[in-house]
Formats: structure tokens, C-alpha cells, sequence
């Protein structure tokens, strides 16, 4: 048996083990699942794909059967079980079968049958491909929308969790470069507490040297509230509860330049791009929109033929009382005010003409887009390069100035003033480093190359 202390130690043990390591493949993976807006938009895609499904069932064999009975005071009980099938094809043809069996229950009578295939051809105003496969054209461009718009909201969630991931990450060092100068700040603010019992140093120099380490105190406090919340961020990000516990794993992701790509090959991804397909389909419905409009304009006209047969004895061959022929007619309506049709077809020219130009803009925004990204990740390499100068240099100066305050050369001001540069230097460089990776992957997500899929976090920013 543990003793109460053994107990205790192992409970102390326990609470101070430290939490999972989640690294940024861990997290997207993680996102990718439990992501509830993705997981909506997966709903959304389940839900077109089961609508193209109805659609199709539109052209299968239907089957369908009854059966009626029934019995009066003044005939004999009987009634009539009933079989029907048809199919519409996506020509327009339709095929139609029907057979009624008598059940009557005078002998002669019974099993009595009657049936007809009717034969539906639909010309002009209601012939083609193009009018009896409008709703299943109509949902099959649904679908690769909602495959599109679930494709674009998880490539969006990979570059939310990058930014949260990153998010946290600078928040996490921000705590360390501020912990630093903190330690850094206490140290001065000892030497300049000597240097005024020696009169080295005046009360205005302990004052700015306190003023400037409760600040940076307060800094601590705050940046460790953001913390908190950023994890809180991250965690619903992911779909985790909020109290989930871990850490972030550092990560040092392999920079692209921008020199080493070549703007062509981005620009011809343009048709790849996922706006402009989706024009490219509502260019495509217009243009069918417009055809129908046309068809409208013509006859309802439809070719009809017919076989029947009635009173086949025992569902079995024909007799002298057999009843059967053959039909063929040629229905037609054709309303004479087409005022209502005129217009459809000039709104469906007007239609078809604005998307040929939205087409044409998007052409040129796209170049234009694609060049001021790549402009942008440019001039945040630079960025990233001068920060770093900025930060050794800045580090430099610091420690120039601790020598020379030491020796009583300066006062604490020119130190302060050379610790905060440094905090600003660091924070800056990493600030600059989480900007340019995320203008890399949003020029990926822009150019729809990111495949949500296959992420791989070593090749998260190859172009």
C-alpha cells in the first residue's frame, strides 16, 4: 500500500506533466476533421452529389403497380390489378407500358387484359439533349460548385490554422524577447540603485528605469493574456474542446524566392483558378439558358404513337373478341403572343454578353493580382532580411550601451532606449517572417495549387 505522502508526490508528478507536443502537419490534419464550418460545407457537398443522383433517377425505368376491388349490390365483386412501367430517355423519348388484368369474378370474364405501349416523341419547342437534360446539367454544375466552394473553404482553413499556428508562435516568443528584457531591465535597474548611493547616477535615472521595467512588466502580463486567448482560438480552429491542453511545436519552414518562379507558369494556371471556373460554368448555363429561350419561341410539337390491345382471354393469344390496333398522331400547340418568349431571349443574349465581359475582367485582374502578390512576397523578403540586420545591429548597440553605462559614460536612458530597440527588432523579425509565409500560401491558395488532401508541411509553400 502508498502512503498519503506517495500519493501526493505521484499526484504532483502528475499534474506537472507537461502537455502534448501538436505539430503544424498534427494541426492541419486535426483541422481538416473536426474544422465545424468544413464540416458543413462536406454536408453541402453530400447533399449536391445526392441531388445529381435524383436527377439521373429521372431517366431510369419507373415501375409501379395496383390493384382495385371492390363489390356493389347490383354487380359481381371483382376488380383490376394494374402494372405500368416507363422511362423517359434523355432525347426526350418516352416510353410508356401499361397492362390492366380484370379479377372479376364471373369466370368468363376474368383475367381479362388490356395493355398499351405508348411511344412520346417531343419536337422542336421541347426536342433535344439540351431541354430534358437541364436539371440534371443544372445539378451536376451545383455539384462542382459545392465541390469547388468545399475545396476553397478547406484551403482557407489551411491558411487560418498557418495563420493561428503562427499567431501563437509569436506570441509565445514575444513572452520570451519580453521575459529577456525584463531580466535585462532588473539587472539595469540594480546598477542604477548602486549608482545612486554613490552619487553616480540621479533619482530622475532610478525613476526612468522603473517606469520602464513596470512596462515592460505590464507587456508580460498582457502578451500572456493574448496567449491564452490565441490558444483558445486555435483550439476552436481545430474543433477541439477549449480546455484542450498542448503545446505548438516549433517549425522552420523552407522559404521560397521569389526569383526562382517563373510568373508565366501562375498566369497560365489562370483557368484552374477557382472564380473563373466557376464563370466558366455560368457562361456555359447562359449560353443553354439562351438556346432554350430560342426553342420557346417555336411550336409545341409532338409525335405520338401507339399500340393497344383489349379482352386478351387469359392473358394468353388473341380471339375473335380481341380488341387491338395501332396509333400515330402529331399533336401540336403554338400560343401566338411571343412578346413574354422575345424578352426571355434578349435577357438571355444581355446575360450571356455580361459574362463574356466578366470573363474578360477577370482575365486581366488575375494578372494583375498574381504580379502584385508576387511584388508583395518581394518586398516582405526584404523585409525579413532588414529585420534581421535590424536585430543584430540593435543588439550591438545594446550591449555598447551596458559597457559604456557601466563605465558612467551614459545614463540609463540610452540604455532603455537600446533594450527596447532590440525588443522591437525581435518582435519585428518575427512579425515579418509569419507575413511573408502567408503571403506564399495565399498566392498557392490564389493560384489553386494547394491540394487540402495531400498537404504536406515540407511542401507547404512550393509553387
Amino acid at each position: 500500500m502508498l502512503s498519503l505522502a506517495s500519493w501526493w508526490m505521484l499526484s504532483c508528478l502528475w499534474l506537472q506533466t507537461p502537455a502534448p507536443e501538436m505539430t503544424l502537419q498534427n494541426a492541419i490534419e486535426t483541422a481538416l476533421v473536426g474544422n465545424r464550418d468544413l464540416q458543413r460545407a462536406r454536408l453541402d457537398l453530400e447533399n449536391a452529389q445526392a441531388r445529381v443522383l435524383l436527377a439521373k433517377d429521372a431517366f431510369r425505368w419507373q415501375f409501379s403497380s395496383g390493384l382495385d376491388i371492390g363489390k356493389s349490390d347490383e354487380a359481381e365483386a371483382g376488380g383490376v390489378f394494374s402494372v405500368d412501367a416507363s422511362k423517359r430517355f434523355r432525347t426526350g423519348t418516352e416510353v410508356a407500358f401499361g397492362a390492366d388484368i380484370d379479377l372479376s369474378e364471373n369466370e368468363q370474364d376474368r383475367y381479362d387484359t388490356d395493355y398499351s405501349v405508348t411511344i412520346t416523341q417531343p419536337l422542336l419547342q421541347r426536342g433535344g439533349r439540351a431541354f430534358h437534360e437541364r436539371d440534371l446539367q443544372a445539378a451536376q454544375r451545383s455539384f462542382a460548385s459545392s465541390e469547388d466552394t468545399y475545396r476553397r473553404r478547406a484551403q482557407n482553413t489551411i491558411l487560418s490554422v498557418v495563420r493561428a499556428y503562427f499567431d501563437v508562435r509569436f506570441q509565445e516568443q514575444a513572452l520570451v524577447h519580453t521575459r529577456k528584457s525584463l531580466e535585462r531591465l532588473t539587472k539595469i535597474l540594480e546598477a542604477t540603485e548602486i549608482k545612486l548611493n554613490i552619487g553616480r547616477v540621479s533619482q530622475v535615472d532610478l525613476y526612468r528605469v522603473r517606469l520602464s521595467k513596470n512596462r515592460t512588466e505590464l507587456n508580460l502580463n498582457r502578451n500572456s493574456t493574448e496567449l491564452a486567448v490565441q490558444y483558445r482560438v486555435f483550439s476552436d480552429l481545430l474543433g477541439l474542446a477549449t480546455d484542450a491542453s498542448f503545446e505548438l511545436a516549433p517549425i522552420d519552414l523552407p522559404m521560397p524566392q521569389v526569383t526562382d518562379v517563373d510568373p508565366g507558369l501562375l498566369l497560365e494556371r489562370r483557368r484552374r483558378q477557382v472564380t473563373y471556373r466557376r464563370l466558366e460554368r455560368d457562361f456555359e448555363q447562359a449560353r443553354l439558358d439562351l438556346r432554350l429561350a430560342k426553342q420557346a419561341t417555336l411550336p409545341d410539337l409532338n409525335l405520338v404513337g401507339r399500340y393497344f390491345s383489349s379482352d386478351i382471354k387469359d392473358i394468353a393469344a388473341f380471339d375473335g373478341d380481341t380488341d387491338h390496333g395501332a396509333t400515330l398522331s402529331l399533336t401540336n400547340r403554338y400560343g401566338f403572343n411571343q412578346r413574354r418568349n422575345r424578352i426571355n431571349v434578349r435577357l438571355a443574349e444581355n446575360r450571356l454578353n455580361q459574362l463574356s465581359l466578366d470573363l474578360t475582367d477577370f482575365q486581366m485582374q488575375y494578372e494583375r493580382e498574381v504580379l502584385d502578390r508576387l511584388r508583395t512576397i518581394a518586398f516582405l523578403e526584404k523585409e525579413v532580411d532588414l529585420g534581421q540586420q535590424n536585430l543584430v545591429f540593435s543588439q550591438q548597440q545594446l550591449e555598447v550601451a551596458e559597457i559604456r553605462f557601466e563605465r558612467g559614460i551614459i545614463d540609463s536612458f540610452d540604455v532603455i532606449e537600446a533594450e527596447q530597440n532590440v525588443l522591437n527588432a525581435a518582435n519585428g523579425v518575427e512579425r515579418a517572417k509569419r507575413d511573408l509565409i502567408l503571403a506564399w500560401l495565399s498566392l498557392k491558395i490564389f493560384t489553386n495549387q494547394l491540394e487540402p488532401d495531400q498537404t504536406q508541411v515540407a511542401a507547404l509553400l512550393q509553387l
